[in-house]
Order: C-alpha cells, then structure tokens, then sequence
C-alpha cells in the first residue's frame, strides 16, 4: 500500500521485510496512535538496535538516559548495540539523527509529523524476543523523509506504552 511504510511490505523484487526477517511472517501488529508517545519500564527493561538503514548517525535516547549510537548499516537480532533502561517514570522516546531530533511524540518534532511506526510482537517470541516486546522504526529526515522508516529500527523488551489518560502533560 501506498500509504504504508516501506518497513512493512515486501520490496517489489519480493524480498521479504525487515520485520517478516528479524521476528517472522504475521507475528507483529502495528500499534503506533497518540497513545503510544509515553512509555515506561519495568524490572530488567532493555532496547536493543535491530536494524539500522540511513547515511545519518543514529543516537537514540529515552528520556534522559542516552542508550548507544549506531553508525553502521546492518540488520541483526544480537549485533546492534543494547542497553539496560534506567528511567524512571513515564518517559518519551528520541532518535537523534546527526542533530536532529525526532521524538515518539509528534509534538515534539520540528516538523510536528510523526517519525516513529510502532508495532508489538504477538504470536510467538524467540531466542531474542519475547511476546509483547515492543519494536520502534524511526524515519530521520524531515516531512518523513524518504517514508521507509528502516533508518533505526529497536527493539524494546519489558517497555509499555502508557494508557492516554495516565500521562502527566
């Protein structure tokens, strides 16, 4: 579909997805709405880079806690660089793309569009991922650029979206 990003369909020589290579074909569901902007973790939370397509560097935070920088193109469920989440409390969050940066809450993007796709697993986890874990794809170039949304793509594990009516504007 047109109107979808690249990241979830087939390329037109029919290679599969970023998603159907890393977690599967149909085992995610895509999720991203205004409800999605907060999150907040919970024991032994970590977010792991799963992929990564773009000429930018790719820095990616939660809040204020910066999780790692990724340069190098790849895609992989245990190469990207992880980290352990430390935030507290409801926090947003950011893809710092060479110095611009793009946030899960439209709002807060220079160009007030949304940058971030976000889908959960759903049917069956893995070595390296579990039901329910949570995977962002990040779009870094203005207006949505190029509309692939391969430019950083994450996984979040033991993360939730806070619920609209429980976040502190």
């Amino acid at each position: 579909s047109v109107n979808e990003p690249r990241l979830e369909i087939n390329l037109p020589d029919g290679t599969p997805s970023i998603l159907e290579q890393l977690f599967g074909a149909d085992n995610w569901e895509r999720i991203d709405n205004v409800r999605t902007s907060l999150w907040v973790a919970s024991p032994g939370a970590r977010v792991r880079a799963v992929a990564k397509y773009s000429a930018n560097s790719e820095n990616f935070w939660g809040g204020s806690q910066e999780f790692f920088t990724v340069r190098r193109d790849f895609i992989s469920l245990t190469r990207g660089p992880a980290a352990s989440i430390k935030q507290a409390g409801p926090f947003y969050l950011y893809d710092n793309a060479s110095g611009v940066r793009w946030s899960t809450l439209v709002g807060e993007n220079p160009d007030q569009r949304k940058h971030a796709v976000i889908f959960r697993i759903t049917k069956h986890g893995g070595v390296n991922y579990s039901i329910g874990d949570y995977i962002i794809a990040w779009e870094d170039l203005a207006e949505e650029g190029d509309y692939d949304y391969n430019d950083l793509v994450v996984l979040l594990h033991n993360l939730a979206p806070v619920p609209e009516s429980a976040a502190v504007k």
